[in-house]
């Protein structure tokens, strides 16, 4: 009987060695019903108010986000005001609000199909300016940060979103744009040799001062630029939005931060079911995830040249380029697969060459439309 489960145990052992194993296949039921998801803080300051809405999706579904449309917001008091949201763009509500600080508000939403829904109501908090948004340069990067505190001690639970802006620029300034081998003259007043770019925070940036002796917030990280990002390679700009949150908003943010951001290894916090303080009044069963807080919102910008970041590794290397001439050489062959583009061309016939993000700063995924603020 011992030889023989010495034996057992001895195949069990090869199997396992020589990978005898199956693939499997969940069978994992998608959920039928669709989950309201509501995101968005009720701003009392000057800038508008946007709430988006939108549902879950199925696991085997392709679209990733399915904004609500239809539907109609506002925003009451409890002595019985209201103001509504109007649609500005698929699944987004804005509108301006004039919120008094010694009342309570909710947001009420009735959806095209007239289901109905409320926040609790929740007081206005008053959030703290930011102090500063400043930079440190080390051996890898750009690391910024921001910094702020409550004057009263009470704010405690923070909350930070930012959009970035960066210029970047051709290495050659084009004069026209090619089609096929044949390059055509630019509109007056068009360019490719400047562009913009574009990036809103898409992670959660919490911060929770109530173990600390003072609620003071000191360099929390927001972004990190490594050497060679064209976000620093001419001008950048970054403006930071800063929410104070109660309790129960900055444990729901956390908790939906840990599932979101914190999972892919069995060493991670193990998924949990958000909720918020949104619900259905219709079918008071049908979930919602969301959680909406009264806030001033406060901001702050942060400009960054190239030239003020010490040994700043440039993006790119533009310094490669040749000079065909149209009347001897096959100019399809290197402009059929935009690999390489004309930036100019000459009497003679000689075509100028450079790699395509050289030449076309849209190539790179910017857009010539100059920002307001630039």
């Amino acid at each position: 009987m011992k030889q023989l489960f010495q034996t057992l145990i001895s195949v069990l052992c090869l199997c396992t060695l020589a990978s005898c194993k199956e693939e499997y296949e969940p069978q994992i039921k998608s959920n039928e019903q669709s989950v309201l998801v509501v995101e968005g803080i009720l701003n009392s300051g000057d800038e508008p108010t946007t709430v988006k809405l939108s549902r879950t999706t199925k696991l085997n579904d392709s679209a990733m986000v399915q904004p609500v449309t239809g539907a109609a917001l506002a925003v009451e008091s409890e002595s019985g005001s209201s103001t509504a949201l109007y649609e500005s763009a698929p699944g987004t509500y804005n509108g301006f609000l004039t919120l008094d600080p010694t009342e309570k508000y909710q947001l009420r939403i009735t959806t095209a199909d007239q289901k109905a829904y409320a926040s609790d109501f929740v007081p206005v908090r008053q959030n703290p300016p930011i102090d500063s948004v400043n930079w440190t340069r080390d051996s890898s990067g750009v690391a910024i940060f921001v910094n702020t505190h409550s004057p009263g001690n009470n704010t405690h639970f923070y909350r930070w979103e930012f959009e970035e802006v960066w210029e970047i620029r051709s290495g050659y300034v084009a004069q026209g744009a090619v089609d096929d081998g044949i390059m055509e003259p630019l509109y007056p007043g068009e360019s490719l040799y400047y562009c913009w770019k574009n990036y809103n925070s898409s992670n959660l940036i919490l911060a929770n001062t109530t173990q600390l002796a003072s609620d003071v917030v000191f360099e929390k990280p927001l972004i990190k630029i490594r050497d060679g990002d064209d976000r620093l390679s001419e001008r950048y700009s970054v403006l930071v939005r800063q929410y104070a949150l109660d309790k129960q908003g900055y444990d729901f943010y956390q908790l939906l931060k840990k599932n979101t951001e914190s999972l892919g290894s069995i060493f991670d916090p193990q998924p949990t079911e958000i909720t918020g303080n949104v619900h259905a009044l219709s079918d008071t069963t049908a979930p919602v995830i969301g959680y909406i807080t009264a806030t001033t919102v406060n901001t702050a910008r942060l400009w960054i040249t190239r030239d003020e970041v010490p040994k700043w590794k440039p993006w790119g290397d533009c310094s490669q380029a040749m000079v065909l001439n149209r009347h001897t050489d096959d100019i399809s062959y290197y402009t059929s697969g935009h690999e390489w583009l004309i930036y100019a061309e000459d009497l003679n016939g000689n075509v100028y060459m450079a790699r395509s993000p050289c030449v076309s700063c849209r190539i790179r995924g910017g857009s010539t439309h100059r920002p307001f603020f630039w």
